[in-house]
């Protein structure tokens, strides 16, 4: 039967059914604008997951997802996964089944067929579940090896989130809840193997190693896609990895706010441009620039970045009406992370209530803002005062006054002390 299944795949890839080519891979990266820049770290990109299939930075698949033979494909590859003798050719059998699934869909969406992309993408998360699984059995008899194999997991998904993130951006607002929904799978498993790595040091370092590798290639603002990277993670970390991740885009954030003060307008301007627009997740994009803005100290630099946030909340603005009319059950994806009940996600709430229709506010943002404060207030039930003054007063403005002065409406009077210190902090 499996011999069956190999040479009908084969046959069927030699006679071109379904076939679908990429665009020729541009080497040559030339723009003008931030929007051009966007698409140029895509084709970066997907360069990068092609040269780790063949060498080539070319992947040309003759059956596609959608198609009556991509089943037979996919039993194909597991068959590969199956009979390999060992777990190095296991895990490098799924990284390539991963690579060649996400640019799949990346020619799918090239071509406008998003509703195709948000179908198939849950193939695509199961096979970063799987790995998952093999790391975790790998890791009760090899821990060193589960350790490797997590590494290049990580530093494979880094790559990859530039990819899944336009996804995101493209997809019609109908569509949003599903590609959401497989994207929060796919975050899950690189969360547990993130947090599976050990120490908080060895979080960090693997962390690093695997944005650097992101930022290798690309324009000399890719390390806000790294950002967007290390936050999307974050909010399925354990706390010792959380940690760990947050001083790693403490770094990157100081790096790229370095960046930015040494650039002239011009290319502050295509900053704006890009940074407007690389994000499909707008609150990501504004948790970024919130610690942008909150930690830059050039009068320039920190009005361009005013800019990207003003373009950001008529994005959001735009999309989330639009979602509120014609796919109502995707409300809550546009502003659950923010539920969880930290510190900076009620700064955005905050910034949210002063710039976003307040038909919405009501509507959206004040729930997200009521389970916000009950989740911080169970867990400042457990959290030691001067650690709290402390990650409070990480931002030292009137926002961040604000978000205190709500909290503290808000809890028992036995933990008020602790936002009293913070406010003295």
């Amino acid at each position: 039967m499996i011999s069956f299944v190999f040479a009908t795949v084969f046959l069927f890839g030699l006679v071109g059914l379904a076939q679908m080519q990429t665009k020729p891979v541009q080497t040559n990266y030339d723009y003008k604008t931030g929007e051009q820049m966007v698409t140029i770290e895509e084709q970066i990109a997907a360069e990068e997951i092609g040269k780790a299939i063949d060498g080539s930075g070319k992947y040309e698949p003759r059956v596609m997802p959608g198609t009556v033979f991509y089943p037979l494909k996919n039993l194909y590859r597991e068959a590969q996964v199956l009979f390999a003798n060992d777990t190095d050719k296991k895990m490098n059998l799924r990284l390539k089944n991963a690579n060649e699934k996400i640019l799949e869909l990346n020619i799918l969406a090239d071509a406008g067929q998003m509703d195709k992309v948000a179908k198939n993408l849950a193939s695509y998360s199961k096979e970063l579940m799987k790995m998952g699984k093999l790391i975790g059995k790998t890791a009760g008899t090899d821990p060193q090896k589960a350790q490797a194999l997590s590494e290049k997991m990580l530093k494979n998904q880094i790559t990859h989130y530039v990819i899944g993130n336009k996804f995101e951006r493209e997809a019609p607002v109908e569509l949003l809840a599903e590609i959401r929904k497989s994207k929060d799978k796919v975050i899950s498993s690189v969360g547990a193997v993130m947090s599976g790595l050990g120490s908080s040091e060895k979080v960090a370092q693997s962390t690093d190693d695997s944005v650097k590798k992101l930022l290798d290639k690309g324009t000399e603002y890719k390390q806000i896609y790294a950002l967007g990277a290390l936050k999307t993670i974050e909010e399925k970390l354990s706390p010792e990895a959380k940690k760990a991740v947050n001083k790693i885009n403490d770094k990157y954030t100081k790096d790229l706010n370095t960046n930015l003060d040494r650039m002239d307008q011009a290319k502050q301007e295509k900053f704006v441009e890009y940074a407007s627009k690389n994000n499909g997740d707008e609150v990501v994009q504004m948790e970024i620039i919130d610690d942008l803005s909150a930690t830059n100290n050039n009068d320039r630099s920190a009005k361009n970045i005013d800019k990207v946030k003003d373009n950001l909340y008529k994005n959001f603005n735009t999309k989330l009406s639009e979602i509120e009319s014609k796919a109502p059950e995707a409300v809550s994806t546009m502003v659950n992370r923010l539920e969880d009940g930290d510190i900076k996600d009620l700064r955005i709430i905050k910034e949210m209530e002063q710039n976003v229709n307040p038909v919405l506010v009501n509507n959206v943002i004040a729930k997200a803002k009521d389970t916000s404060l009950e989740n911080l207030k169970k867990k400042l039930v457990k959290e030691d005062e001067k650690i709290f003054a402390e990650h409070a007063a990480e931002n030292n403005d009137l926002k961040q006054l604000a978000v205190l002065n709500d909290i503290e409406k808000k809890i028992s009077a036995a933990d008020k002390p602790k936002i009293t210190r913070a406010k003295e902090e």
